[in-house]
C-alpha cells in the first residue's frame, strides 16, 4: 500500500469517515516528526557504519594484537607443584596401597 503523496505507511486506520479523522482523535493532516526525519536519513546510516568500524576495528585488533595475557606470578604457584607433577591416578594407586597394606597388617 503506497498512495501518491504519502511515500508508504507504517500503521493503516480504517476509518469509517475517511473526511474527518479527528471524530477518532486523529490529526486532520498528519505530519512526520523531524527528529524521526533526522534518524532515518543520515542518523541511522552513520550510526551503522559507526558500529560497523568498530567491530571491524575489533576484529583486526584481535588478529594483529591478540588477547592481553596475564603475567604469571610465581608466588601464585601451588607450591606443591615441582617439574613432574603428581597424576591423579599416582594418587589413587597411592590411596589403594595404603589401604591394602593395613588390611593386611603391615606398615605403608
Amino acid at each position: 500500500y503506497n498512495p501518491q503523496g504519502v511515500g508508504g505507511t507504517h500503521v493503516m486506520y480504517v476509518l469509517k469517515d475517511a473526511k474527518n479523522p479527528q471524530n477518532v482523535h486523529l490529526p486532520v493532516d498528519p505530519t512526520i516528526s523531524p527528529m524521526v526525519s533526522l534518524w532515518k536519513g543520515i542518523t541511522k546510516p552513520l550510526a551503522t557504519f559507526a558500529l560497523g568500524a568498530v567491530a571491524l576495528g575489533g576484529f583486526l585488533h584481535y588478529i594483529t594484537v591478540g588477547p592481553k595475557d596475564e603475567p604469571v606470578d610465581d608466588d601464585d604457584m601451588d607450591p606443591r607443584e615441582d617439574d613432574h607433577p603428581v597424576e591423579h591416578t599416582d594418587i589413587l594407586q597411592d590411596h589403594i596401597e595404603r589401604r591394602f597394606a593395613k588390611s593386611e597388617g603391615r606398615a605403608p
